[in-house]
């Protein structure tokens, strides 16, 4: 028998969730207006590089590729790929 949870621990907890996902845009936003840069989405920067996930991943936790996590979702410097690609 699967034990019910308490509703108002429910809410809590999908409040928390909220509030740490606005926390990480407001985080990103913040550096973003310090840095006034361009941001891809995981799915151009596998484009641009012609990688799959499994390559990207590798890179990102090396250390050698960075990013922002913005609500679960991984972006990328645009000026890191020119940069790249222009030297």
């Amino acid at each position: 028998m699967k034990k019910e949870q308490n509703p108002m621990a429910i809410v809590i907890d999908y409040l928390a969730a909220i509030l740490q996902t606005l926390c990480e845009i407001r985080d990103a936003l913040k550096q973003k207006a310090s840095r006034d840069e361009e941001l891809i989405d995981q799915a151009d920067a596998k484009r641009i590089l012609k990688l799959g996930d499994t390559a990207l991943y590798r890179l990102r936790i090396s250390g050698k590729i960075p990013y922002r996590k913005i609500g679960g979702k991984i972006y990328y410097p645009k000026s890191f790929f020119n940069n790249a690609f222009n030297s």
